[in-house]
């Protein structure tokens, strides 16, 4: 994938976004916990009264609670009925635009969090989201829910089975990610709690999970919450059917955005060779966000979305360089304007996740499929980047470890303290270092000091470059004294 031009790039992440689709389509037991959730969904809809649906998670997977907590009481609140949604994200609303990752390893927080919305309820229904079954601090909130049955429905989203959740120890914890699923998974028979976790395959770029495992969240919340919805409006139930036939309305939506794949590809490439502009907040139109943007950059681009016979207007078209339009089949009286707009946000997910995606690529922080040059603030991302250091140098995970630490605090002899130190603690420091990873990548490679290394990446300007260049003239070095 690293050396894939956009045209071929954008293939790739349509057939590997279509994977959600085949994956679903197989897991006959995944619908019925869907349905399981959204009659517990209608029956709060119904009996609002001292009642909540609380969803939750770290990152996109919390960006995501919010927004459709966010979306689903502005609809209610326009059919004057009682607001019922709330969310909680590890780091508070500060999460919302800026990464907050040392928070997602605190099950402490994250319980105290969730009493603190839920202060006053009597009936919550607890929807959290960890795509790689790994988040503590959504496994807190979990096990929070099911030390009080009496008030929590627990449910967990999430695209790993139940045996491949994180087994590791917490610090100051007792459990584990998969002694909570474990836990669940028993409760689950007797439906005092749910887990939603289809396998939809792996990302295009390894451990990115805001990707594929970030739309499928957010297809299968929006399809049980409108299913719960629509049923409780028409008196009815949710059915098999019902969520059916929502998934395949999201199927399309995959079908209509990739049609536009050669479009995409073009702004992938103006991704390419552009940096990065700060703009003013709160500007109420786009035209005004256009005329703020011009003196800064010409790259100024719109993507639109025409629903039947609509067109774009001639003020946006001349407010950008290039207006990409995603069209829609004519919609019948049946399609709902917020089902539209769902599904035009996810069609508009896809876009700029091809669009980032590529200029990642091309800017060359991509090898292979894995992100080389990931920052390690947070437990995940550390044991992720340790995993990376033993795939790509082939050492043992203790001296990939001990290469890590080294990078992060930029010396050959860690002391004690930093070779015991929190998570948090290394978290802060790696925080402000760069290309910690590619560093420690060269030191394992060729045995060399954090100084000699952090030299030999200056001599490239691409750090994928680097790295190539690393794994390559190390390999034919070894070649040459075996074959000597």
């Amino acid at each position: 994938m690293d050396r894939a031009p956009p045209e071929q790039l954008l293939q790739l992440l349509r057939d590997c976004d279509l994977e959600i689709f085949q994956h679903l389509w197989e897991s006959g037991s995944g619908y019925q916990t869907i349905v399981h959730v959204a009659k517990k969904v209608e029956d709060i809809l119904k009996h609002p009264e001292d009642s909540l649906i609380v969803m939750s998670g770290c990152g996109t997977s919390g960006r995501l609670a919010y927004l459709l907590a966010i979306s689903f009481n502005r609809l209610l609140k326009g059919l004057k009925k009682q607001q019922v949604f709330a969310y909680t994200i590890a780091g508070g609303d500060k999460a919302l635009l800026t990464s907050q990752e040392a928070p997602e390893d605190s099950p402490q927080l994250g319980a105290l969090n969730l009493e603190q919305v839920c202060a006053g309820k009597r009936r919550i229904l607890f929807i959290g989201i960890s795509c790689g079954l790994s988040a503590p601090y959504v496994a807190g909130q979990l096990d929070f829910c099911m030390n009080h049955l009496n008030v929590f429905t627990p449910v967990l989203i999430g695209f790993n089975p139940v045996n491949m959740a994180r087994n590791e120890s917490i610090p100051d914890w007792s459990l584990t990610f998969r002694s909570v699923t474990e836990r669940m998974e028993q409760m689950q028979k007797t439906n005092r709690a749910f887990i939603l976790n289809p396998a939809v395959g792996p990302e295009p770029i390894s451990g990115s999970s805001r990707m594929k495992a970030g739309s499928a969240t957010k297809i299968l919340l929006e399809t049980l919450l409108w299913a719960a919805h629509t049923s409780t409006l028409s008196h009815t139930h949710t059915t098999h059917s019902h969520v059916l036939k929502l998934l395949r309305k999201y199927e399309q939506v995959h079908t209509n955005t990739y049609n536009q794949s050669v479009h995409i590809a073009a702004l992938v490439k103006q991704a390419g060779t552009r940096g990065r502009h700060d703009f003013t907040d709160n500007l109420d139109a786009v035209e005004d966000l256009a005329h703020c943007v011009k003196p800064k950059t010409s790259s100024l681009h719109a993507v639109t979305h025409a629903f039947g016979p609509n067109s774009v207007p001639d003020k946006i078209k001349d407010a950008f360089a290039s207006v990409m339009t995603i069209a829609w089949p004519r919609t019948s009286e049946e399609d709902s304007p917020f089902l539209l707009t769902l599904q035009a946000e996810l069609s508009t997910k896809w876009v700029l996740n091809a669009i980032s995606t590529g200029a990642h690529i091309l800017k060359g922080k991509i090898y292979r499929n894995y992100m080389v040059d990931l920052k390690v603030t947070n437990s995940k991302l550390f044991r992720r980047a340790v995993t990376l250091l033993q795939l790509l140098s082939g050492c043992a995970a203790e001296r990939c470890h001990g290469a890590l630490i080294q990078a992060i605090y930029s010396t050959d002899e860690p002391t004690e303290e930093m070779n015991t130190a929190s998570l948090t603690e290394r978290a802060h420091i790696a925080n402000t270092s760069s290309k910690v990873v590619p560093t420690a990548l060269l030191m394992l490679r060729w045995s060399c000091s954090v100084c000699e290394a952090r030299a030999r990446l200056q001599g490239h300007m691409i750090i994928r470059d680097a790295v190539e260049a690393c794994l390559t003239a190390s390999t034919c070095t070894r070649t040459a004294h075996a074959t000597t």
